[in-house]
């Protein structure tokens, strides 16, 4: 085991880092990291959300290992992958609410952009329905002098508009209940400034 994690540390781009990451395997981690692996390698995977190769984070963050994404924290690891945050924005897609909100406890949350398809790290949580991670985006968002900023409420009110679009109506059939989580989401973002009538 030792001479393969060496000669892959050596020669292989540290690939058998993803693979311990898929595979929640973190004792095969620690050894690899320890004899120098590259916390950071895109090697070992195909390429995966928005055609980019993953990193070790990417890959614990889009199995929702929680455990592994905080060992890689404690090394230094990065949170993007070629500029973006791909890490954070695999844990919201495949809805890993507690790794996603491990991910975004460094950063100013709110109004931040992982793509423009995709919008907010906000906008991704109301339309994914994780209750817990919008309450946190609000709480933590962005604030300009105690207020609310412009873009905040506008981002806000985006977010609103996206996701009773997507769960209020279906084919010109309007629903006759809500989702219990649709409604808690609904409410923290006109709580928090959203405007119902802004497109």
């Amino acid at each position: 085991m030792d001479y393969i994690v060496r000669h892959n540390v050596r020669h292989g781009g540290s690939s058998l880092l993803n693979y311990a990451a898929r595979g929640n395997l973190k004792r095969m981690a620690r050894i690899i990291l320890h004899l120098g692996g590259d916390v950071n390698t895109q090697r070992g995977l195909r390429p995966g959300f928005m055609d980019k190769r993953p990193t070790p984070l990417a890959t614990a963050a889009s199995h929702g290992h929680k455990r592994m994404v905080r060992m890689l924290l404690e090394t230094g690891v990065s949170h993007f992958v070629d500029g973006m945050r791909i890490p954070l924005a695999v844990a919201i897609s495949n809805r890993h609410e507690d790794v996603a909100l491990i991910l975004s406890q460094e950063f100013d949350s709110g109004d931040l952009f992982l793509t423009k398809a995709r919008g907010t790290v906000l906008q991704m949580a109301c339309r994914m329905k994780l209750v817990n991670l919008v309450r946190y985006y609000l709480e933590h968002g962005p604030r300009c002098r105690g207020s609310v900023n412009v873009r905040s409420v506008h981002d806000r009110s985006t977010a609103l508009f996206q996701l009773l679009q997507k769960d209020a109506s279906k084919s010109d059939i309007i629903k006759r209940e809500l989702h219990a989580d649709v409604y808690e989401i609904v409410l923290m973002l006109l709580r928090h400034g959203a405007n119902p009538d802004l497109r």
